[in-house]
């Protein structure tokens, strides 16, 4: 509504223009200078206003009330033929999304969202059945500031579903979300607990999670193609497993983000995984069955069985990590693997690092491969090791391989096993240079045919800390230490 606007009169002294604002009693001509007194009424019959006949000179003013309600309607009246033209376009531009933002702003529990609705729902609400009753394709909805029991939050079959979880605590007795296609999550702030999974869906299933935690009696999340979850903190737990997918998995973890599964397992899946992990944490195994490629800066990963296992083509980036197998191998793959360590630590309960074929091995700046019971990198064939300023040890042999095998040392590099340091049987090549092997109660360097040896400034110790059963097709040992028998065939 317009403000009240100021009258202006006439000075009952002068003649003068005398502007009066409502509420004011008084009032100092600007010519005359008289001190005016203001009267809010109808003035008397024998008033006559200034200039009139019979008027005579006065310091009193009388203002009718009808004339300051004429004021303020002819306000208003201006006010309004100045905003009409300019708020018309605005209301046909904006009124059809006014009328489907508050169609879709609120619905109370149990909610429903239709074909291409936007729905926000909060507050507490705990029933027998499911908390959102019906979805349909291209629904979006965001739950915020909530308290939830139920049957199930959601479950559907429709396509391209959007829920956003912001602040929500959430318990149900059966799957949590199960979508159709391309369901997409992000959850805040919140901890959605279930005795099933906590998320289903076929394919294309996208979760975000920050500081949120997920908890579940079986795997706490579940899909079979092209699954993408990333994490900023937050926490995925599984009786059965944290995370079971299918193939065309991309996870990623960070600032503290956590995943376990109580039975042993922590993230299952079969082929094209893709892990980026920056500051994590895995409570239980990681099993892929191909194609993994896995690259992390401070992951840390414990398990009661192996803390990596893959069929083949495994490939591992570890920068500042640690991997620990409480009760069997750490790095487990068939085939086709590649690791490069960089001030880690891998720890396995028997051996360390396993394959049968085709592996390459790199240690460097500072890490360490330990086996308690086992030997710590053990390859068929067609495997490479390369170690610089780096410590492998086993309680069996350092490095055990058949045939076909290299490996190459550096300033820094120490071998020691227990029981043997190097030990390979056909094609064995080593390129070492300011290296130490030790092989304890077995040999440094043991081989069989076809050996190829060049160790500089180094020391190799050991019972003997040469053995060969045939003549190496070359031997150099420039400025080693030799510490026990060499036992070289003649040819």
């Amino acid at each position: 509504m317009a403000a009240p606007k100021v009258v202006s009169a006439k000075c009952p002294t002068c003649g003068a223009n005398l502007p009066v604002s409502p509420g004011i009693f008084q009032v100092t001509c600007r010519y005359c200078q008289n001190v005016i007194h203001v009267e809010h009424r109808k003035p008397p019959p024998e008033v006559r206003p200034f200039g009139s006949p019979g008027a005579m000179p006065s310091r009193t003013l009388y203002v009718d009330p009808a004339m300051m309600q004429a004021g303020r309607n002819v306000g208003l009246i201006i006010a309004l033929t100045t905003l009409i033209p300019i708020l018309l376009p605005l209301l046909f531009i904006g009124g059809p999304w006014l009328v489907r933002s508050l169609k879709g702003a609120v619905k109370p529990f149990p909610a429903t969202c239709g074909l291409n609705e936007k729905v926000t729902v909060s507050g507490s609400f705990e029933t027998t059945g499911p908390i959102v009753t019906s979805v349909a394709h291209n629904c979006k909805i965001h739950i915020k500031n909530a308290k939830l029991k139920g049957a199930t939050l959601l479950a559907t079959d429709a396509a391209n579903v959007e829920l956003t979880l912001e602040n929500v605590t959430l318990e149900t007795t059966g799957i949590a979300v199960r979508s159709g296609p391309n369901l997409t999550v992000k959850a805040i702030g919140s901890t959605l607990t279930s005795n099933a999974a906590v998320f289903e869906s076929d394919s294309n299933l996208q979760l975000t999670l920050e500081g949120t935690t997920l908890e579940s009696k079986t795997a706490a999340v579940k899909s079979k193609h092209n699954l993408k979850v990333y994490m900023d903190g937050g926490k995925i737990r599984g009786q059965k497993a944290g995370i079971d997918a299918d193939a065309n998995f991309k996870l990623t973890m960070k600032n503290g983000a956590e995943i376990a599964g109580a039975s042993g397992t922590a993230v299952k899946t079969t082929s094209s995984l893709k892990l980026d992990a920056e500051g994590a944490k895995l409570d239980g195994s990681l099993i892929v069955t191909s194609n993994a490629d896995i690259e992390a800066t401070g992951l840390t990963i414990t398990a009661k069985d192996k803390a990596i296992a893959a069929t083949s083509s495994l490939k591992l980036d570890l920068t500042d990590g640690s991997l620990t197998s409480l009760g069997d191998v750490a790095i487990e793959a068939e085939s086709s693997m590649e690791v490069d360590l960089v001030n880690s630590t891998v720890q396995g309960a028997t051996h360390a690092i396993t394959t049968s074929s085709n592996a390459k091995v790199r240690a460097s700046k500072k890490t360490r491969i330990v086996a308690l019971s086992g030997s710590a990198v053990v390859g068929s064939s067609n495997s490479e090791l390369n170690v610089a300023d780096a410590t492998i040890e086993a309680t069996a042999k350092a490095f055990r391989g058949t045939s076909s095998n290299k490996v190459k040392l550096t300033q820094g590099a120490r071998l020691s096993g227990k029981q043997g340091g190097i030990e390979a049987e056909s094609s064995l090549e080593v390129d070492a240079t300011g290296a130490t092997v030790e092989g304890g109660s077995g040999p440094a360097l043991a081989a069989t045919s076809g050996s190829r040896v060049a160790f500089r400034q180094g020391v190799l110790k050991g019972n003997p800390a040469l053995q060969f059963q045939r003549k190496p097709t070359s031997l150099e040992l420039d400025g080693t230490r030799i510490e026990g028998a060499q036992q070289v065939p003649a040819r």
